[in-house]
């Protein structure tokens, strides 16, 4: 007697045909969790914190507490100096640094609101020096320069050096033409030129103060965000834009409060020692009397350090105490401990421009636009690049991250990991070539936390597939909105954006509401066409006390806003109050509102025989036996699930005598 029994259910896998599928495995697999071998739903996403960018936001990051969100892409990194934790973030303007107390200082929900750049900027000036008045030591040659030192603690590189200078151990050595603190902001002249709609602004610092802008840095000019574009002199510099009439500048963020310390050779000693710290900004003179046997003598250790370079991407944390990025073609490093410093000796070339970057437990690796390559090494300087064997360029640069031994990310033939183990399309045995392709690699996004990774497909039908790549229950699909994904390393816990209402959501919270899932079966073929006519679902109800409550709370909450929304006249649904693609067409800010009962204990249950046909369609109420309709025979069944309770197996037979056989 034939009979079909379903126990141990296991994910999709799109490239196998439905009747070659292994005998747990599903043609349709979303809103579940299969960790157990059981079916069990996801919880709908929580909503946790609201930005009001009131946009697509494309990175979310938890910070301490504090939510960070970008409408574009960023990366951040925490420092790995001890004490107030600090954030460094690439891809919003210059590098930036900043803490949970500068960030929310403005309390407007658009974290971070305040950093400083990433670095303290290099003294421009060579100190002059003059030696006189002594009579009784002797002569001495001696070299000087002076740093900028921030009240973090950061130490800048070297100014350009003095000429040397030579005179008595007992002289009074006159230093003079120290440049001052560096400028948060300036005034002077404009200059514009250009045709109507391509104007480029020259802006000339009065008494040709020096600007101390890069390339690349963001200043503010007449309340609009602009980018530096060259620095043809000190004191001058160019943006696009016409600023006819402007005459005043500002760092969109500013260096911190320096002071300055000053260097100097030592009698035979060639490196430079410290003389004196401490010395006010302001202060562009400073007479040393100090004799070499009272001289400080701490080295200096910063001469080579510099800015990291405007356009680094990638910031992430090495295990050295470096951080690493990526610009253009080339990998950096810092000195470790040092976030704020990065030499040009550690720099390291890929073939290709560098797509992306990622760490993991052996090394790094970057995704460029052709053949990846391998960072190996422990130290700054001490590491290799590797180009790997094979051209797998990286399509997406959000969808790179790092696994427990490689770094993975979308490439056209799949989802390519790189590690320990080699190269490996880890989406070989889910997806064809073209089948990968059809979901759109170029804008996928993803993360990986507590052995699974999640891969977002930010297609017309937003979803998110969802490896559990440790276990091996395969593949799952998560119908759920995203426009930016992220892995909370402390908590383990996942959280999105949601694209629609741009807020901040955890992923299938523990006491969350439950989605309805929605599992169909392999084809299962028999021998010779029979007529099932019974069939069993053994579930249970997932439903605690705490989700009904937590469910009425959110009905209740969204209730309220809309009355808000309404009383206040802010609902935002007349023509033309929004700009083109704020809202969806005849939309307004009055949320929709499911219903907040929760679901009876039931299940749907539908037969499918040859050619997809459905022959039978029931929501079971209880997990007793159920008749299926007679009249008909087939060769081939699948079986489909919906709810939102657990099912523990469903069987199908002949009779219902023949279930207990199944």
């Amino acid at each position: 007697m034939a009979a079909i029994r379903i126990t141990n259910f296991k994910g999709i896998a799109p490239r196998v045909s439905p009747r070659l599928l292994a005998e747990n495995n599903a043609q349709t697999a979303s809103n579940c969790v299969l960790t157990s071998g059981e079916l069990r739903p996801l919880s709908a996403p929580r909503v946790v914190f609201e930005p009001t960018y009131g946009v697509r936001l494309e990175t979310i990051y938890l910070a301490d507490g504090a939510w960070f969100a970008w409408p574009y892409d960023v990366d951040v990194a925490r420092s790995p100096l001890p004490g107030e934790q600090r954030f460094i973030y690439t891809g919003d303007g210059e590098p930036r640094i900043t803490t949970v107390a500068l960030a929310t200082a403005g309390l407007s929900n658009r974290y971070p609101e305040n950093a400083r750049p990433l670095g303290v900027p290099t003294p421009q000036t060579a100190v002059s020096v003059s030696a006189s008045g002594g009579s009784a030591g002797a002569t001495v040659s001696r070299i000087y320069t002076y740093t900028f030192f921030d009240d973090w603690g950061q130490e800048s590189a070297a100014a350009p050096v003095s000429t040397l200078v030579t005179g008595r151990t007992d002289d009074t050595w006159a230093l003079t033409g120290m440049d001052t603190a560096p400028a948060n902001s300036g005034t002077g002249t404009v200059t514009v030129a250009g045709v109507p709609g391509e104007e480029i602004t020259t802006f000339t610092n009065g008494s040709s103060a020096l600007h101390w802008l890069r390339p690349g840095d963001m200043v503010v000019i007449d309340g609009t965000d602009v980018i530096v574009e060259t620095t043809p002199t000190t004191s001058s510099f160019t943006v696009t834009g016409d600023f006819t009439g402007e005459t005043t500048w500002a760092r969109k963020m500013s260096w911190g409060t320096v002071t300055k310390r000053i260097y100097r050779t030592a009698g035979t000693l060639a490196q430079f020692q410290l003389v004196v710290d401490n010395i006010a900004a302001a202060t562009t003179s400073y007479n040393d009397t100090i004799l070499d046997i009272n001289i400080l003598g701490d080295e200096l250790l910063s001469a080579d350090w510099a800015l990291p370079p405007t356009n680094l991407r990638g910031i992430v944390t090495l295990p050295s105490g470096a951080l690493a990025g990526f610009s253009g073609n080339e990998i950096c490093f810092s000195e470790p401990f040092q976030p704020h410093a990065w030499p040009v000796a550690y720099r390291l070339r890929s073939d290709f421009p560098i797509v992306s970057l990622q760490y993991y437990s052996s090394g790094l690796v970057a995704g460029t636009t052709g053949k990846p390559v391998q960072i190996i090494g422990l130290e700054p300087g001490q590491q290799i690049a590797q180009p790997v064997n094979g051209a797998y360029p990286c399509l997406s640069k959000r969808s790179t991250v790092s696994l427990v031994d490689s770094v993975g990310f979308a490439t056209e033939m799949g989802f390519v990991t790189i590690g320990d183990a080699g190269i490996n399309i880890l989406t070989k045995d889910w997806f064809t070539r073209d089948e990968w392709f059809e979901n759109d690699p170029y804008d996928m996004i993803a993360q990986a936390v507590r052995g699974r990774l999640y891969i977002h497909i930010d297609t017309d039908l937003e979803k998110t597939l969802i490896f559990d790549y440790l276990d091996g229950t395969g593949l799952t699909e998560a119908f759920v909105l995203s426009s930016a994904m992220y892995a909370d390393p402390i908590s383990g816990k996942l959280y999105v954006s949601c694209s629609c209402n741009f807020d901040i959501r955890e992923f299938d919270p523990a006491d969350g509401t439950y989605l309805s899932q929605d599992w169909k079966s392999k084809e299962f073929v028999v021998p010779d066409p029979v007529n099932f006519g019974a069939a069993k679902v053994n579930f249970s109800a997932r439903f605690t006390q705490a989700q009904i409550d937590a469910a009425q709370a959110a009905f209740d909450a969204a209730v309220i806003a809309n009355e808000t929304l309404v009383a206040t006249g802010q609902v935002n649904g007349a023509l033309n109050t929004r700009p083109l693609n704020y809202r969806v067409l005849n939309g307004s800010d009055i949320a929709d509102i499911a219903d907040p009962s929760v679901e009876l204990p039931q299940v749907d249950f539908t037969l499918y025989a040859k050619d997809d046909e459905v022959v039978f369609s029931k929501t079971i109420k209880n997990g007793q036996p159920f008749r299926l309709p007679s009249g008909y025979k087939s060769d081939t069944f699948a079986i489909s699930l919906r709810g939102q309770v657990l099912v523990k197996s469903v069987e199908m037979a002949e009779t219902v005598i023949g279930l207990k056989q199944a």
